[in-house]
């Protein structure tokens, strides 16, 4: 009985290993560049895999395209069809979850070395923005069951879904412009007339409509936001301890500033309260 057993549990290990085997050599088949139609007998009839191949390939460009579109535009096919190639075939995708292709892709593009050399001065800041909304359009953002009206002597509560993005060039604001967007012709922008200058927004989930927002930040609004992020003190802790570090007089003028900004952050949704 105990053969039989160990007999049986070899069978099943080796049935399985065949066809985690078969499974791989398909995606591989998926996924590789070149391929001659010869090598896809195994599969079945080789034109029906080949159309397949095809779907399969078409489908996970359109998912990066839908959460890059402004990428893709600008860059054209040149650009992106080879860094596509090069992600399938060399890093191909392992996610089981659709929405997390185009950050996968973008993982194999930046890790390139420097892929955006020779490319408009402005593109990487365009990429890394629109896969920052991406990721925010779906990363959870329900915040604890405790939160408690805004307290400055309470630790502050923030969106869960918001992030800090910093660049050289507004981004936004290039993408608001009005220019038709021409593959390959960097919406018809040249170099020369975007200016480079210190950007900083806030990147986060809208709680009621679950809308993707950015809202523009000062230094003082930056500072504020990654104190309370990642500091255990409180709210009126934070706020002295980046007055002590920008040498901040803290006169009426402050006092009025602070105020509104709090204001602006806990209509927004950046700011839920405290704990």
């Amino acid at each position: 009985m105990l053969l039989y057993q160990a007999l049986e549990s070899d069978r099943n290990l080796f049935i399985r290993a065949n066809c985690m085997g078969h499974a791989n050599a398909f995606i591989r088949a998926c996924f590789s560049e070149a391929l001659e139609l010869e090598n896809t007998q195994r599969f079945g009839d080789p034109k029906r895999f080949m159309i397949y191949r095809q779907m399969v390939r078409s489908r996970i460009r359109r998912m990066v395209e839908t959460a890059l579109p402004r990428t893709f535009l600008a860059l054209g096919d040149r650009v992106t069809q080879g860094w596509y190639a090069g992600w399938l075939e060399s890093t191909p995708p392992t996610t089981p979850y659709f929405r997390e292709l185009p950050v996968q892709f973008a993982d194999h593009v930046f890790a390139q070395g420097n892929p955006f050399e020779g490319l408009a001065c402005w593109t990487e800041d365009l990429m890394r923005y629109e896969l920052l909304r991406w990721r925010t359009s779906y990363i959870p953002h329900e915040a604890s069951s405790s939160v408690v009206p805004f307290d400055f002597d309470k630790r502050v509560v923030l969106n869960p879904s918001a992030s800090l993005y910093q660049s050289t060039f507004d981004v936004p604001q290039l993408m608001r412009m009005e220019a038709p967007l021409v593959a390959g012709k960097a919406y018809l922008v040249a170099d020369h007339l975007v200016e480079r200058t210190h950007v900083s927004r806030c990147v986060f989930r809208d709680p009621q409509s679950h809308r993707v927002r950015s809202m523009a930040l000062n230094p003082l609004a930056q500072a504020l936001l990654e104190g309370w992020e990642s500091d255990e003190n409180t709210a009126k802790e934070v706020v002295d301890k980046v007055i002590e570090q920008r040498n901040i007089t803290k006169n009426g003028e402050f006092i009025t500033g602070l105020g509104t900004l709090l204001a602006q952050l806990v209509e927004a949704g950046v700011v839920l309260g405290s704990r």
